[in-house]
C-alpha cells in the first residue's frame, strides 16, 4: 500500500525537513516543528495583535496556572540552552533591539505579588550550591561599562527617592548578619573596586563629607 511505502521511506530517512536543515521529519509532516517559519517574519500589525491577545490571555489566573503547570519539571538540554544563548547574544548586538527592549521596559514595575513570587523563586535557586557556583563563575572577571554604571546609579537614586522603597530595604536588612566568609568576600571585592576605580572612593568620600 502507498501508506506502507511512505512509512518505509520515512524510517529510512528519505523524508527530511523542507527548510533544508537535513533533519528527518515526523511521518506525513513536511517540516520540523517551527522550521516552516525560518526566514519569515510577522508584520508589525500581526505582532501587535499577537501581543494584545497574549496579554488578554495572560490576565486570566487559570491560564497562568495551566502554563505554569505545563512547564513545571521541564528542563532544556545543554544544546538547546547554548543555542538560545547564542541567539540572544546575536540579537543584543543590534543597537536597535537594545533600544526597543529599553523602551518596552521603561516605567514598567512588577506588582507586589509578582515581586514576591520572583523573590521566593530566586531564594530557592540560591539554596542550591551548584547554582550559586555557576552564578559566581559567570560573573567572575566581568566589569560594567562606565555608561552602564552611570545608568545603574541613576536608577538606584530614583528608586531610593521613594520612601516606601527605602522602608522596604531597611526592613529587609534589619537583623541580617553576614557570615564571616561573606564579609571577607565583600571586603575583598570592595578593596578591588577602589583600586580599579579610584573615582568611586572619591565619590563616597564626598558624599560622607556632605
Amino acid at each position: 500500500m502507498e501508506s506502507d511505502l511512505i512509512m518505509a521511506n520515512w524510517e529510512n530517512g528519505k523524508f527530511t525537513c523542507e527548510c533544508g536543515c537535513g533533519q528527518v521529519v515526523q511521518p506525513f509532516n513536511n517540516y520540523i516543528n517551527g522550521h516552516n517559519w525560518q526566514g519569515r517574519s510577522h508584520t508589525k500589525a500581526t505582532l501587535q495583535k499577537m501581543s494584545e491577545t497574549g496579554q488578554i490571555h495572560w490576565q486570566d489566573p487559570e491560564n497562568r496556572r495551566k502554563a505554569s503547570e505545563a512547564k513545571r519539571g521541564k528542563t532544556k538540554s545543554p544544546e538547546v540552552k547554548r543555542t538560545m544563548s547564542i541567539a540572544q547574544q546575536i540579537k543584543f548586538q543590534d543597537p536597535e533591539e537594545r533600544r526597543k527592549l529599553s523602551e518596552a521596559n521603561l516605567g514598567h514595575r512588577d506588582s507586589d505579588e509578582t515581586r514576591r513570587r520572583k523573590s521566593e523563586s530566586h531564594s530557592r535557586l540560591w539554596e542550591n550550591p551548584e547554582y550559586r557556583r555557576k552564578q559566581t563563575e559567570s560573573m567572575t572577571g566581568r566589569t560594567n561599562t562606565p555608561e552602564a554604571i552611570k545608568n545603574m546609579s541613576i536608577a538606584q537614586q530614583v528608586r531610593f527617592q521613594d520612601p516606601k522603597e527605602r522602608q522596604k530595604v531597611s526592613e529587609a536588612n534589619t537583623g541580617r548578619i553576614h557570615t564571616l566568609e561573606a564579609g571577607r568576600n565583600m571586603s575583598i571585592a570592595q578593596q578591588r573596586s577602589y583600586q580599579e576605580h579610584p573615582e568611586r572612593r572619591d565619590r563616597i568620600s564626598e558624599s560622607l563629607i556632605r
